[in-house]
């Protein structure tokens, strides 16, 4: 698969079906919800527990990126979610910064392909 020209923000749809859910009458934090087991909540509180509402929003949007790309069957090489972070974050993360995201994730068993 070819990956496309520029990366825009209608090249990263949120994906799911939370638009159907809110037809519904659920909300979009209820239609994505996950049931976890106790131990993987642990893991989770412990890697991400700790983490400001500023790293979270990296961590969350550097996933979303990577799992968008990866979906649609375009590359998804580090430099490509981070020119896709860029998109709809600007400037607020650096490169660097949403390198150290990627490398967590992975690190955490995060696999997008």
């Amino acid at each position: 698969m070819s990956r496309p020209a520029t990366v825009t923000w209608n090249n990263l749809d949120p994906p799911g079906d939370a638009g159907t859910a809110l037809a519904e009458g659920r909300s979009d934090t209820e239609a994505s919800a996950v049931a976890l087991l106790p131990e993987e909540e642990k893991i989770i509180d412990h890697i991400f527990g700790s983490l400001s509402a500023h790293q979270l929003e990296l961590i969350t949007t550097t996933d979303f990126v990577a799992r968008d790309l990866c979906q649609r069957g375009t590359l998804c090489a580090d430099q490509d979610i981070v020119d896709g972070v860029k998109v709809l974050k600007g400037e607020k993360f650096s490169p660097e910064k949403i390198c150290e995201a990627i490398t967590l994730l992975k690190e955490n068993g995060y696999r997008w392909d």
